[in-house]
């Protein structure tokens, strides 16, 4: 079974169930650039016209039936038909909200979803994107880890549907945001190997250490001076806090040595992130 449409795109699902809706939705919602409606197999077709269905055209075959609502106009309107044969065009008559082709499928008067009997693609046919939430998701997700945002629905429809897969994938690959973002997962990737939060946090830690014991050592001089007393145990805490001072910044400075690449490497990381907030914003 083929798609009754050629570069077709999907604009409401099987089963969706819109709060507008009365019930779940009874097929599928279609459309293409040129109109015409397909057979999607052979079989026996004739015609009616609904209030809600507007122009309709039906096609028999076997234990399955095709029926297509909201047709502009018929091609064909009884006897049999061939698998790809025209047969309408597709419209806005009955009860819709925009020209499009409803496709219900029913096999042995069941709906089913269309989608799940249509031919797969021989692999000489390019897959076009389509503008549906299955697609959506997968391309915003994609286009999140290439380029490090997520499309709005309204730039996903205007740039990326109704186009070949590969063309898409192209297009995302190729903006400057891509090339930016591969430099933002390498040093993501070098920054966890590296364990650079942990050197960070413990050089942070080392300097507040620091900070706290030259307050200590001022804090005794000041007390020797005031009392002009230079008591035993005096001298000795001032002695340790000093020597505590110097063993920290040792330790300081062994980090530093260590982590001077990381340092630089941080800093760019944060003027590269800042380059693309402005770019964002403006």
């Amino acid at each position: 079974m083929i798609a009754p449409l050629k570069n077709y795109t999907i604009t409401d699902v099987f089963g969706a169930n819109q709060s507008w809706r009365k019930f779940p939705h009874t097929g599928l919602d279609m459309i293409s650039a040129d109109r015409t409606v397909y057979a999607p197999e052979d079989g026996t077709i004739s015609t009616a016209v609904w209030t809600d269905g507007g122009n309709v055209a039906f096609i028999n075959s076997g234990n399955r039936r095709h029926e297509f609502y909201h047709l502009a106009s018929w091609t064909r309107r009884s006897g049999t038909v061939k698998q790809g044969e025209p047969i309408a065009v597709f419209g806005s008559t009955g009860n819709v909200r925009g020209a499009h082709l409803h496709w219900t499928l029913k096999i042995n008067g069941t709906r089913v979803d269309p989608l799940k009997y249509i031919s797969k693609p021989t692999g000489d046919e390019p897959m076009i994107v389509r503008d549906a939430d299955n697609w959506y998701g997968r391309i915003g997700k994609l286009m999140t880890q290439v380029r490090g945002r997520t499309p709005s629905r309204a730039e996903f429809k205007q740039n990326l549907t109704g186009i070949e897969l590969l063309t898409a994938v192209e297009i995302l690959s190729d903006h400057p945001d891509a090339n930016q973002q591969y430099e933002y997962s390498k040093l993501g990737r070098r920054a966890e190997a590296e364990k650079w939060q942990e050197k960070i946090v413990s050089n942070t830690a080392q300097q507040k250490l620091v900070d706290a014991l030259n307050i200590e050592v001022l804090n005794l001089k000041k007390a020797i001076e005031d009392d002009k007393l230079e008591d035993k145990r005096t001298l000795s805490k001032l002695a340790s806090a000093e020597k505590a001072v110097a063993d920290a910044k040792a330790k300081i400075d062994k980090l530093e040595a260590d982590t001077e690449q990381t340092v630089a490497d941080g800093s760019r990381i944060l003027r590269l992130i800042g380059d693309l907030f402005n770019k964002l914003k403006g």
